[in-house]
Parts: C-alpha cells; structure tokens; sequence
C-alpha cells in the first residue's frame, strides 16, 4: 500500500518495520491501523517520498537538520543513526530535527541505540497546539511526547515511551471506537468541566482540550515537563525557529554509557537495579512488577505466535485504501 502510494522499497519498508513493531507491542493506537492515515499524508504531500534533508549546521556532537517534507519515519532513523554515530566518536550525540511529517511510536528510535549498549532519547513538541495549560481552557501546549531507552544485561531493556498528557491522541481515537469513557482527569471543555468522552472536531476547534498527564491530582507535575519539552524540542528541536505551526520539532539524542565506565558495569547495574525494584511487596491484585516497556515485551512474543489485533473499523479502513490504490486484496488471502 505505501509503496503504490509513492514510497521506494526503502521508504516503505522502515515505515513498516516501526509500525508493525509497534503493533506488536500492543500500542494499536500507533500500529499498522494507521497506514491509511500515511497514505493521505503523501497523496496530500504533507512528505513527499524522495525528499533530501537539509543540515542546517553539524558540529561534533550535535547538529540540526530541516527535514521539510521528509518522510517522517526515514527522517527519524537517519537522525537516531547519526546521533549513534556521533556517540560512537565523542559518547554524546544529539541531533535536532523539524520537519511537518509524524514518525510513528517514538520508542522505537531508541531501540537503535539500545541495540547498540547505548541510552537512546528522543524529545517531540507534538504538532499544533492542543493541550490546557494548568490552570487554563485553551490549547496552548503540544502533546510533547518523549521517549528513552536503557539497555540492560541479562534482563529486558528499559523502555519508557509516553506523552506528557495522560494519553496520546491517538488513544482517544480508540477508546472513542471501542465505546470506552474517558477517565475523570484527561480532558477538559470550555468551561473547564472534566469529559468523558473526545471528539476530534471538538478538539480542532478548541471546544475540548487534553491536560497535562496526573489529572486531578497532579497534573502541574505533567504541566511543567511538558513546558520543559515545549522548550527544548520545540527551541532547539526547530532550529529556534518562532513559528511553530503543525510540524514536529524533535531532538534525538544517543549516550555511551562507556564514556563514564564500563558497559558491563553499567548493565550490571541497570540488572541490580531492575531486580531490587521487583523485589518489593506487592499490592492486592499485583502478581509482578513491570518495568517500562516490559509489558509490550510480553506482549510482543504473544502477538508473534499468535498474530495482530485489529479493531473492525481499522481493518476496514485499510481494506478501502487498499481498494482506492487499486490492490487486490484477494492476492493476500493469507491476511483473510
């Protein structure tokens, strides 16, 4: 489907490596039931395939790149690698990136560098301005995800992958197709009520509002580390440029631990680290102690044997792309 679209071979197949991936983790909010969205977004040229990127500077352990229309995803890994690549020379590096294309779960950027015994970070100003301020009504912040991955010896990696509201966007889309309620806590209307339920169109026009994650009772924690990630990814992340728009500005960054002692020191640790924190009691209706990223580990290798979940609707969605770009889908009866 994305290479009919307009994506080369290599285009298509990193796009498809991060969202199945992320699929298979369980976060279907940012898995392969979105390749409809990314088949508009190149039709309407929101990225074009094929596009160069432009290093607006590039120093030894930093530079900043302007992807434009850039496809996201590709934008992303080429900027993790080179981050790596810097780290590998000086152990720290850190790339700025702006560009108007959205690159998917940001976890999956860190797993390059985890690959590689290195901490990887990525920090995103989230397109647009959507989110209340504390205290506010307005949409005056972006969701402003960040992601950082940990590389660990004998136990799973650390993955922590979140937005600095109580969920993605894309979470309410699901939960609003399944028929969930949204908690108490998440989003706001005009008059500063707490709703239960989100309407995209209500959102575009400012008539609802996501907060800062926390809810009731601590969302001015979830406010300032959202402030903190307006600032660097949406200063340095854009090149310190003043107009924010809808792009997302986003920095990706790579440390080697051995610039500060041995890996396998630093592994052993993380190991002892992770065992002392699931060593403690547990509280009622608690079986284990997960650290972040572990439980879509878990849920990897089930959705390994035994497949991906796909809500009707979504699946629909993708069978009337596929038919708009003229696939026959019966060619797949596999998938069927």
């Amino acid at each position: 489907m994305l290479k009919a679209a307009g994506a080369p071979e290599e285009e298509a197949e990193t796009m498809m490596e991060v969202l199945v991936d992320t699929s298979l983790r369980g976060v279907d909010s940012h898995g392969v039931r979105a390749i409809p969205r990314y088949v508009k977004e190149m039709q309407k040229g929101i990225f074009r395939s094929g596009d160069e990127i432009k290093v607006i500077r590039d120093a030894p352990v930093t530079a900043m790149w302007d992807a434009s229309h850039v496809n996201g995803f590709v934008a992303g890994k080429k900027a993790m690698e080179a981050a790596i690549e810097k780290a590998e020379q000086y152990k720290m590096g850190a790339v700025g990136c702006m560009g108007p294309a959205h690159n998917g779960a940001l976890y999956w950027y860190t797993t390059l560098a985890v690959e590689r015994d290195m901490i990887g970070i990525v920090l995103q100003r989230g397109a647009g301005h959507v989110v209340a301020p504390f205290g506010g009504v307005e949409g005056r912040l972006g969701t402003n995800p960040f992601a950082v991955g940990i590389p660990a010896g004998d136990e799973r990696p650390i993955l922590l992958d979140m937005a600095t509201n109580a969920v993605a966007t894309g979470h309410f889309l699901t939960m609003k197709l399944r028929g969930e309620k949204i908690p108490e806590g998440w989003v706001i209307d005009r008059q500063g009520r707490w709703i239960d339920e989100y309407d995209p169109a209500a959102a575009e026009r400012g008539d609802i509002a996501p907060v800062s994650f926390g809810g009731v009772t601590g969302e001015y924690k979830g406010y300032g580390i959202k402030v903190v990630l307006e600032v660097l990814a949406g200063a340095i992340g854009s090149g310190c440029s003043l107009d924010a728009g809808m792009r997302y500005d986003l920095i990706y960054m790579a440390i080697d631990p051995t610039g500060f002692c041995p890996i396998e020191d630093f592994k052993a640790k993380v190991d002892s680290m992770i065992r002392h924190i699931k060593s403690s009691a547990k509280r009622p209706g608690f079986r284990e102690i997960y650290l972040p990223g572990e439980l879509e580990l878990i849920e990897k290798e089930k959705r390994i044997r035994e497949g991906i979940f796909l809500d009707e609707e979504f699946w629909l969605d993708i069978l009337k792309t596929a038919e708009e770009l003229n696939i026959d889908v019966e060619e797949y009866d596999i998938l069927l």
